[in-house]
């Protein structure tokens, strides 16, 4: 894939482009045109965070590229502590864990290896997305699974977060 065509798909990503004209079944797969592990992991952590950015905004518009971004089968969880929290499944899942995290950020990781060619870019991929709490000061680090370009399964836990600026002023 050329960098303008991944702009290109990120930019649409990002401002919620639909993926295809209808809601995507489990065969139908988006990302023909990804040649690598770190364009791949780019998109789908894209996706990861337009998906939580929509559930947290309900309405019918959202309700449709939801249903584009996550099978109806996904798992939700999440957890604290040492308590597990099943959040359901589907959309309602999604909803239920964006609003168990009360994310105002977000932050992952890029591919900053080699451009590495991806062998099944419509078979399973994980990619992990952090998402932090400013209020409670909690960061949520999310595992999300996609299969065919959708989540089919995310499952995160509450970590306790300490931020602070370096002083370098101080000998």
């Amino acid at each position: 894939m050329k960098v303008s065509s991944l702009a290109t798909l990120l930019i649409a990503s990002s401002f919620g482009a639909p993926l295809a004209a209808s809601p995507a079944t489990p065969d139908d797969c988006d990302l023909g045109e990804v040649q690598t592990i770190g364009e791949l992991q780019a998109i789908l952590s894209i996706r990861a965070v337009d998906a939580v950015r929509l559930a947290a905004a309900p309405s019918a518009t959202t309700d449709r590229r939801l249903a584009q971004l996550v099978s109806s089968s996904a798992q939700f969880s999440s957890g604290g502590g040492d308590v597990g929290l099943p959040m359901g499944m589907g959309v309602d899942g999604l909803r239920a864990l964006t609003k168990h995290m009360n994310a105002a950020s977000f932050r992952y990781y890029g591919w900053d290896g080699i451009p590495t060619p991806v062998q099944d870019v419509c078979g399973v991929q994980k990619v992990k997305v952090e998402f932090i709490d400013a209020t409670s000061r909690d960061a949520f680090p999310v595992t999300f699974t996609f299969e065919a370009g959708r989540i089919v399964a995310a499952g995160g836990w509450r970590r306790s977060l300490e931020t602070g600026q370096i002083d370098r002023s101080r000998d």
